[in-house]
């Protein structure tokens, strides 16, 4: 089995659009005292060094799928991928956030490091909503993670085809049809699935249509993790749901991302037929 890095994934809402926050997050790499790894490149890579060593932040930026990743080296830790990405929730935008733990960093370190991440995550919306707020209430977000003895690609390329949920998604596909184009799920055909995919930032959202107006987004990733695959979902509880019927969602979330696990696990990867 491969090694494997300790995983930290969450999520905080900011009542601003997600195109505004993506907006000040990239701007807000240009601050003082931090210095361009490559002057002839500014906008590749920021390095602060002080008397503690040097940090090297380097964005994996993509604003069409509001993803802002980025590679953090810290002295004398090995460099460890921050991935970041913003997902509408109502008017606003739920930051999802996964961290990995170096492998030369202790665990002590590296709950401070998720504390100061998480201070760092309220401190932006707190900064963000004196911009302005909106009154509607937000859907509450619970995310999910699982590593799988998979290389990412290959975890990609199933979690990314429609057809092949009914596979490990059981409790809340049983089984997928196609009808004018879109695909519906059963046990309740119409409700219709849709796979939004980006490979390059592994991201395999599945959108719920339950009705013509309506769309739940479940954000769905696939990030490297040492030689395997770190698959994280982040479920939104509708305003309609009560808090137990979530929890028990959530709960059954996991169990559907073990089952993902062992699927690829013991048959290893097949394409979905």
């Amino acid at each position: 089995m491969a090694e494997f890095l300790n995983s930290h994934t969450t999520s905080i809402f900011i009542s601003r659009p997600a195109d505004h926050v993506y907006d000040h997050m990239a701007r807000a790499r240009r601050v003082a005292h931090w210095e361009p790894a490559d002057p002839a490149h500014p906008d590749r890579g920021l390095v602060l060094t002080d008397e503690d060593g040097a940090l090297g932040v380097f964005p994996l930026f993509d604003r069409d799928w509001l993803v802002l990743d980025q590679i953090v080296a810290i002295e004398p830790y090995d460099e460890m991928l921050i991935a970041q990405r913003l997902v509408p929730n109502g008017e606003g935008a739920e930051l999802i956030v996964t961290m990995f733990q170096p492998e030369r960093m202790g665990d002590d370190a590296f709950r401070e490091l998720i504390e100061s991440m998480e201070l760092s995550m309220k401190t932006l919306k707190r900064i963000m909503e004196m911009q302005g707020r909106f009154e509607d209430r937000p859907m509450r977000a619970r995310s999910v993670s699982v590593f799988i003895d998979r290389d990412p690609a290959s975890v990609f390329e199933f979690v990314s085809q429609i057809r092949g949920l009914p596979q490990w998604a059981m409790q809340f596909i049983r089984s997928m049809s196609r009808a004018g184009g879109d695909w519906s799920a059963a046990p309740r055909g119409s409700v219709r699935v849709r796979l939004h995919n980006n490979p390059a930032a592994g991201i395999a959202d599945q959108r719920i249509v339950p009705e013509p107006d309506r769309e739940f987004l479940v954000p769905l990733r696939v990030l490297p993790n040492n030689a395997g695959a770190e698959v994280a979902v982040t479920m939104f509880q509708p305003e309609e749901m009560p808090d137990h019927v979530f929890d028990k969602m959530v709960d059954m979330l996991g169990r559907e991302l073990e089952v993902l696990r062992d699927l690829l696990k013991l048959r290893g990867f097949e394409k979905a037929a």
